[in-house]
């Protein structure tokens, strides 16, 4: 399942929001491997920025590109704003997956997991934790982890790790976490 992680860190009087993530993946098909395209996806138009991960199975990312294809990033401020903009990403990709599943007689359509959306505009800076059954939102300076490795993530975040430290020592402690390592940084001040 894998992992992605959030942290907020200061550096030279300016504050960041720090992600890594692995780059384990599930296919469609259940098998599992390296994944080619980035876990956590970044879209601007404009003044505002949208970032998406997912851990689970890898359709939810490469739907999430085709949605973003025709769709302006909107505006997440709110926990409504959330759920709408989650609800039309469902509409388009249930569509997809009913045309799938006529294709080739039924099949499940893999859609666990859990997402991560960052939103930052010119006023904001919100991180959601989003899964089927909820979202919340996450305080800034909270540190998140969302996948398998997310207890080993935060763990050693907590205890004083780097963002890269904590996502390699969850490669080695989850089976379900794999190296190469990635991270990004947002500053937000």
């Amino acid at each position: 399942m894998s992992v992605i992680a959030v942290a907020l860190f200061q550096e030279d009087g300016n504050e960041y929001l720090d992600i890594g993530w692995d780059s384990m993946t599930i296919r469609d098909n259940g098998s599992i491997g390296i994944n080619q395209h980035s876990k956590v996806q970044y879209y601007k138009l404009a003044n505002k920025e949208f970032w998406f991960g997912n851990v689970g199975y890898s359709k939810r990312l490469s739907m999430m590109r085709g949605f973003m294809e025709n769709q302006e990033v909107p505006i997440l401020s709110t926990t409504l704003d959330v759920l709408d903009f989650m609800s039309r990403y469902y509409q388009f990709s249930d569509e997809y997956l009913r045309a799938e599943r006529r294709m080739h007689n039924g099949g499940d359509d893999h859609f666990e997991g859990e997402s991560l959306i960052i939103y930052k505009d010119s006023h904001n800076l919100s991180v959601w934790n989003f899964n089927c059954f909820s979202v919340e939102p996450v305080p800034i300076g909270q540190i998140l982890a969302i996948g398998s490795g997310a207890k080993a993530a935060m763990g050693a975040l907590y205890s004083g790790a780097s963002m890269e430290d904590a996502i390699e020592a969850t490669c080695r402690v989850d089976k379900s976490c794999r190296e190469p390592i990635h991270r990004t940084r947002i500053q937000y001040n």
